[in-house]
């Protein structure tokens, strides 16, 4: 049966694909509206990341007792899909001051979970 034979089957049609035409871009713009953005990696000063790192470093240096941790900053960042933060802090300790180096990257980024961390020896 030819859809353009009778005109109400052909209007039909032309309706069934407007619709599905327009079904289609509202739901590819309702899918972009909604789409959300990448997690960002926690900052270098972040709450959860100074416990971390400082447990971490008085853990390295059981013969210091440390007080705490001062100037936390951002050094550098990768971005390059494995997204990373270089980061710098000043250890206060029972002996002095302490510059410590630590890194902030992800576990899994889908679920949000970062890890802190020192890198590897520098050579």
């Amino acid at each position: 049966m030819d859809p353009n034979a009778n005109p109400n089957t052909a209007a039909t049609w032309q309706l069934f694909t407007m619709i599905a035409v327009a079904a289609a871009v509202f739901g590819v713009t309702i899918g972009l509206a909604t789409a959300k953005p990448p997690p960002k990696l926690p900052a270098c000063n972040a709450d959860e990341g100074r416990r971390i790192v400082q447990a971490g470093f008085a853990a390295e240096h059981d013969d210091l007792v440390v007080f705490g941790l001062h100037s936390i900053r951002e050094v550098s960042s990768i971005a390059d899909g494995t997204e990373l933060r270089r980061c710098t802090a000043i250890a206060i300790t029972d002996q002095g001051e302490r510059i410590l180096r630590f890194i902030v990257g992800w576990v899994d980024r889908a679920e949000k979970i970062a890890f802190w961390g020192r890198p590897p020896m520098e050579q």
